[in-house]
């Protein structure tokens, strides 16, 4: 029978080390098949919808071995659009200048090598496709969509449909890239 000193004193450490060592082993295991498991997708004999592939006839052997692992970009990563950039247009009233940079559009009298350029009219736009859908930044339901068309250096717009306030008149407008 083991004494008091014996029950009351810590075990040996070599088996906690081991021990540790056990559960760490395991721990990174497990996350590296966690890993691996949500880079590679769903496996083929598994009860999700077959591919492409294996619906036109292929076996799921040749086709899990031929198709590469897809990662989309990061969500925080923007593709530019055609449309960004300045752009300067003969208006009634003179030059006008269009800059379009990320989600906003502004539209100047005159160019800015001219001097101070007024803004007319600054807005927020979406871009989907042909379409850009222009509102201001005050105001979300008032939106206006144009068809955009680029040739060559050209832009051209043609309104889609408006609300009262939002369009800015860019249909009566041809740009050329600057």
């Amino acid at each position: 029978m083991p004494t008091s000193e014996e029950v009351l004193s810590s075990p040996s450490a070599p088996v906690h080390r081991v021990r540790r060592a056990l559960l760490g082993a395991l721990g990174l295991a497990l996350l590296g098949w966690i890993v691996v498991d949500k880079v590679s997708g769903p496996d083929p004999g598994s009860s999700a919808a077959p591919s492409s592939l294996q619906r036109s006839g292929e076996s799921s052997e040749s086709s899990s071995t031929a198709r590469p692992v897809v990662i989309p970009p990061p969500p925080w990563v923007r593709y530019p659009t055609p449309l960004e950039g300045r752009w300067v247009g003969d208006g009634s009233r003179g030059r006008v200048t269009l800059v379009i940079s990320n989600s906003r559009l502004t539209l100047l009298d005159g160019t800015q090598r001219q001097g101070v350029a007024r803004t007319l009219g600054s807005r927020t736009i979406t871009v989907s496709g042909h379409r850009v859908h222009v509102r201001p930044s005050t105001d979300r339901a008032e939106t206006a969509t144009y068809r955009w068309r680029i040739r060559g250096d050209n832009l051209t717009f043609e309104l889609v449909e408006s609300t009262p306030k939002a369009g800015l008149r860019l249909e009566s407008l041809a740009f050329h890239r600057v």
